[in-house]
């Protein structure tokens, strides 16, 4: 009976040994293919543009912004001239009628942060004065405006 509970307890020590350790409390891997800034435009007022703001951030997509002036893409040879970090994974925004909205999504500590940022031509200082808007932690969207 001893050499059963012996074969017993090695086989229950080897299916443990064996066994993946799954993480899936642990937010996937992200890069410039799992996270993508995008702009839609709204319907609205036909004299100036107006677009949502959406981060998809793996198979999950959240709108996180509104703005009142154009929205292209930022590519990442563009993201010195509008500040923008080189870890930048996706980066938006535009201009329109003397001021301009800018968007860049960044990875820190497993967590996508996202940044907006102004301009204005009437402005004092220079720059474009981003602050977070939104986190995203693998499993929840969190906006902080």
């Amino acid at each position: 009976m001893t050499v059963l509970r012996l074969v017993s307890i090695a086989l229950v020590l080897t299916i443990f040994a064996c066994k993946q350790d799954r993480k899936s409390d642990s937010p996937p891997g992200w890069s410039t293919t799992t996270v993508q800034l995008s702009c839609m435009e709204l319907e609205g007022e036909e004299t100036s543009p107006r677009f949502a703001i959406y981060l998809q951030a793996g198979e999950r997509k959240t709108k996180i912004a509104e703005i009142n002036s154009t929205c292209n893409g930022i590519t990442p040879d563009e993201y010195p001239a509008y500040e923008i970090p080189p870890t930048a994974l996706s980066a938006i925004g535009g201009w329109w009628a003397g001021a301009g909205d800018y968007f860049y999504a960044v990875v820190e500590a497993d967590m996508v942060e996202v940044y907006q940022g102004f301009i204005d031509e009437m402005q004092e200082e220079p720059g474009y004065n981003y602050r977070l808007i939104a986190t995203y932690d693998g499993k929840k969207f969190n906006l902080t405006q």
